[in-house]
């Protein structure tokens, strides 16, 4: 990934259930332990582009709760990842689309404008690839949200690895769309 655009990536996974694959059998093993009658399993798709228009540019909204002295966070946010995180029962479907958009500063130059992005395409990337990672775990938070069919654990996770890149990535702000 280059760090001279701005991103749209989109990661979905879908619940695959054993009922609806070709093979319905049990195995003798699982019927012998008791076993529910086959795990479901989970399909992941990926997509990573460049912005259409280059790079983005986005500013947020004055906010004396979070920001009380300006109303806006500090000089050393220079870019953003833009989140959205949803889940869809009836398709069974659980989405992440982010956007990776850099801030407005006064008295830039076009390289600024272009070094500013590269962290926040670094750590987007970072944190989809940890996603994929965490999602073998069985009981993790990619179980839990077609458990719950709801999208928080997933928004849980993104945030607890968003903490533990953020002394790599300082100057990168995670916007998360409900």
């Amino acid at each position: 990934m280059t760090s001279q655009t701005s991103y749209l990536s989109t990661q979905h996974w879908i619940k695959q259930d054993p009922a609806d694959e070709e093979d319905d059998e049990i195995s003798p093993t699982e019927e012998e332990d008791g076993g529910e009658e086959g795990e479901p399993s989970f399909t992941s798709q990926l997509s990573c582009k460049p912005h259409p228009n280059g790079l983005l540019i986005t500013e947020l909204d004055e906010n004396r709760d979070l920001w009380p002295e300006t109303g806006r966070p500090g000089s050393d946010i220079t870019s953003y990842i833009i989140s959205v995180i949803s889940y869809d029962p009836a398709t069974k479907k659980l989405s992440r689309e982010t956007k990776t958009a850099n801030r407005p500063l006064e008295n830039y130059e076009v390289q600024d404008f272009l070094d500013a992005i590269g962290p926040a395409n670094q750590m987007d990337d970072s944190i989809r690839f940890r996603l994929g990672e965490s999602e073998r775990d069985k009981d993790g938070w990619l179980a839990t949200c077609f458990k719950e069919e709801n999208a928080d654990a997933l928004r849980s996770k993104q945030e607890e690895l968003f903490e533990e890149l953020k002394s790599q990535f300082p100057s990168v702000m995670l916007l998360d769309r409900v």
